[in-house]
Formats: C-alpha cells, sequence, structure tokens
C-alpha cells in the first residue's frame, strides 16, 4: 500500500510543474456528437487558436465567442492564446456519435453507416466499406463546393467519382 502511495507522489511530483506554470485561465472538458456546435464564450479576445486534432473538431471565433465543431469521433484539444501569446482557456474535446439516430447497415460484409429522422441518409464512420466511404465523401464534399460557389468543369467532376457507389437514400423499414 505503502509503495503505491509512494509512486501515486512521484507521479504527482513530476508532473505538477506541467500545470502550475502553465498560466491557464480555465480548463473544460467538452463531449460534442459528430456535426454539432457548441458554443464557448471566454473572458477575452483570442489571438490564436490551436486544434491539436483538426480532424475531429475545429473552432472558430467571433469576438470572444468560440464555435466548437465536430467532424468525427476521437478526442483532441484546443487552447486558446491571447495577443501576448499568454494562454486564456484550454479544452478537452470528446467526439461521439449520436447513437440515438444512427445505423448500420452491412452489405456484401462491409459496414454502411445512415443517420435516420423520417427517412435514413448516407453518411460517413470510421469502419464503413472503402467504396461506400469514398462514394459519400465524395458527394459531401461535391456539395461544400456547390455551397461554397466552388464551380467545377463537367469532365473534372466525372473524374472525381460523380457516382453515390451505392449511397443512396433509404427509408426505415
Amino acid at each position: 500500500m505503502s509503495h503505491l502511495i509512494s509512486r501515486i507522489l512521484r507521479v504527482a511530483l513530476v508532473t505538477m510543474p506541467l500545470f502550475v506554470g502553465s498560466g491557464v485561465a480555465w480548463s473544460e472538458e467538452l463531449y460534442l456528437q459528430i456535426d454539432r456546435t457548441q458554443l464557448v464564450t471566454l473572458s477575452a479576445v483570442p489571438a490564436t487558436i490551436i486544434v491539436g486534432n483538426p480532424a475531429v473538431a475545429d473552432a472558430t471565433a467571433s469576438g470572444n465567442q468560440i464555435f466548437i465543431n465536430a467532424f468525427s469521433s476521437g478526442s483532441t484539444n484546443i487552447v486558446m492564446l491571447d495577443a501576448s501569446g499568454s494562454p486564456i482557456a484550454s479544452l478537452d474535446v470528446t467526439v461521439t456519435q449520436d447513437g440515438s439516430r444512427s445505423a448500420s447497415l452491412f452489405k456484401n460484409g462491409q459496414r454502411q453507416s445512415v443517420v435516420c429522422a423520417e427517412y435514413c441518409d448516407p453518411t460517413m464512420q470510421v469502419g464503413d466499406g472503402a467504396e461506400y466511404f469514398k462514394g459519400v465523401s465524395d458527394q459531401y464534399q461535391a456539395k461544400r463546393k456547390a455551397a461554397l460557389g466552388i464551380i467545377e468543369s463537367n469532365s473534372t467532376a466525372q473524374s472525381n467519382g460523380n457516382n453515390n457507389n451505392g449511397a443512396n437514400a433509404v427509408a426505415p423499414q
């Protein structure tokens, strides 16, 4: 027992300087669902925002309001600094799939993910079949480009996989 306590104290003493000198105004854990945004209001306007893994989440600032956007399952951290480089806040972000509205279909041994309301629509999840994932990904990218007003020539759109690879909307059974 005393060996365990001694070990815990040694770990605490070694890691304490990492936290004591950090100067972070506040730290918080956020739990988000994929494709959701969380508003965080800071005490100061950040000059720099650093995202550990932008594939999982991203942050957009509007004054002292920070919008945390969840992209895919996983964990990341977001650190915000003021103009002098001093930390304002640190967020540990965990992103998960909304299990109440999602389903997995299996076709020829390959998983296909869908999200359902009145109808089920294709979505992408790590672990989906590669062909299905690419088909849905190509459609999402084309939709995003259209929303941003990015115009591709017809030959470019066709060469980029403008077919849906079986990623059609399906009605729930």
